[in-house]
């Protein structure tokens, strides 16, 4: 998965406010270690990890 479909799911996630995605893009998340999604990205392990926090976070689960 690339950035741009990265960038397609968290936009879904909240509700097509790009800015609120392009926040959340930048900002440490617990759940990847203190790093930002973002950074995850470098890495195909990594954009598997923020997939899988978005499907978690689209489900409700909190992380």
């Amino acid at each position: 998965m690339d950035r741009k479909d990265i960038y397609t799911l968290v936009l879904g996630l909240f509700e097509g406010d790009s800015e609120a995605a392009r926040r959340w893009l930048n900002e440490p998340a617990k759940a990847l270690g203190g790093n930002t999604p973002l950074q995850h990205l470098d890495t195909e392990a990594g954009a598997g990890e923020v997939q899988d926090l978005i499907g978690r976070l689209q489900q409700g689960v909190v992380t």
